[in-house]
């Protein structure tokens, strides 16, 4: 175990060293960097349920793009660092062709690149976003990338 972890272990009084993995700290995965107060910015590439894990752990999700205009602000808070694709927290995986965030929200804003989503050899369910653009394409759920995530706003209560 790297000496970081093994002080964020002690940080948090924590007993079980196994309870925080490499590169986690009591945060949260170490390659997230906030972007503002609700995003994220996971920089280690990892497949899209992967991603979702990282978001998880820093307390938020994929980063879900439903607000006029949230793509665009995004993109303009990410940079073009890991190229540039970052998975956001839309798929067709339970649908073909019926894209849902992971809320579990149908998509009501698209904002698609070009000819996108075009399912390329009938094994892309899952979306990233360019951010040098704001728009998004489908692409293979296992090819790692980079991930934005999103926590609720401060002000907003979630029911558990």
């Amino acid at each position: 175990m790297r000496p970081l972890a093994l002080v964020a272990l002690a940080l948090v009084g924590c007993d079980d060293r196994a309870a925080l993995r490499e590169g986690e700290t009591p945060d949260g995965p170490t390659d997230c960097r906030p972007l503002g107060e609700r995003y994220a910015l996971c920089t280690r590439l990892r497949s899209f349920d992967a991603a979702a894990a990282a978001c998880e752990a820093w307390g938020g999700t994929l980063a879900i793009l439903d607000e006029p205009g949230e793509a665009d602000a995004l993109a303009a808070l990410a940079d073009d660092s890991v190229r540039g694709w970052h998975w956001i927290g839309l798929s067709d995986a339970e649908e073909e062709g019926r894209f849902a965030w992971v809320d579990g929200q149908p998509l009501t804003l698209p904002a698609w690149y070009g000819d996108e989503p075009n399912d390329r050899w009938g094994s892309e369910d899952c979306v990233f976003m360019y951010s040098h653009t704001g728009t998004w394409n489908d692409y293979g759920c296992d090819r790692p990338l980079a991930a934005l995530c999103e926590r609720p706003p401060a002000d907003v209560q979630i029911d558990q």
